[in-house]
């Protein structure tokens, strides 16, 4: 009997993480799906650690 309810705890548990993440997911699908319109001669790119900057120039 104690089995059945940890396994059914495990169960809701499970649940509610699939459905944080869900939102979670659909959050940041509207973040990452925003566009805007850069209008710019160069264009300064840093790498992720900082140590390099690429400049890029736009015709």
């Amino acid at each position: 009997s104690r089995a059945i309810v940890y396994l059914l705890a495990l169960i809701y548990l499970f649940i509610g993480v699939a459905i944080i993440s869900d939102r979670f997911m659909a959050s940041i699908e509207v973040i990452t799906s925003q566009k805007r319109e850069i209008r710019k001669k160069k264009l300064m790119i840093q790498n992720y650690n900082g140590n390099d900057e690429k400049e890029i120039k736009i015709a």
